[in-house]
């Protein structure tokens, strides 16, 4: 297997750019299945990533929570728009 293109501390950085990790379902704003997640990721982030397990690798390891609906019966991502710096 050959080296990925980026390391995992760039990939960290770019996901946060666009997307912020929720704790729960109350505090997720934007709860994404997994094929909406993934090409959203490849649509804001063309080239950064590989394939889509590399994509599961870093959101499982940046604590990105995969969570059950008892709704409607279906796992979602747990994100949120990314936390703005405040500008001084």
């Amino acid at each position: 297997m050959s080296e990925p293109k980026y390391p995992n501390s760039v990939l960290f950085q770019q996901l946060e750019r666009f997307f912020s990790p929720a704790a729960d379902w109350e505090s997720c704003e934007m709860p994404m299945s997994t094929p909406e997640f993934f090409e959203k990721i490849h649509e804001v982030l063309p080239g950064y990533f590989e394939d889509s397990e590399r994509i599961r690798e870093i959101l499982e390891a940046a604590h990105y929570q995969y969570a059950f609906n008892e709704n409607n019966k279906k796992y979602y991502w747990l994100v949120n728009p990314p936390i703005l710096n405040p500008s001084y």
